[in-house]
């Protein structure tokens, strides 16, 4: 990610955050391109996104970001096309159900599988 303050005054990016969609704090941003799937959580900081190979699916308070990054995590994406690089289309993310149970609910999952995943890594950095 480009951080734009470098490049841009905070004018020029406050006119591009408004003219254009951008992500909020906590979104989950996944990769479309290439190595799809692969996800990371927006931190809110001012960064430009140069292109479609990232994208992050809009949405209300129905579904919760740390389930969306679950989710993500174990999608078998339908109709992925390309022949030498795989690409996500946004029909792709569109058309693909996804099963929400309730808000608390995908909150509990969104934390086991963070605390989890947490876990590992403590795990995998202990000396043998």
């Amino acid at each position: 990610m480009l951080n734009l303050m470098l490049l841009f005054p905070e004018s020029f990016f406050e006119e591009y955050k408004s003219k254009y969609p951008y992500p909020k704090k906590g979104d989950i941003l996944i990769s479309a391109s290439g190595s799809i799937g692969r996800t990371v959580e927006f931190a809110g900081n001012n960064e430009y996104f140069q292109d479609s190979n990232i994208v992050w699916l809009s949405h209300d308070e129905r579904l919760s970001n740390s389930f969306l990054k679950c989710f993500y995590s174990v999608v078998k994406w339908a109709g992925i096309e390309g022949s030498t690089i795989k690409r996500l289309y946004n029909d792709n993310i569109l058309n693909t159900v996804i099963c929400m149970p309730s808000v608390p609910e995908q909150e509990h999952i969104g934390l086991f599988f963070e605390n989890l995943d947490n876990l590992i890594t403590l795990h995998q950095r202990e000396p043998t």
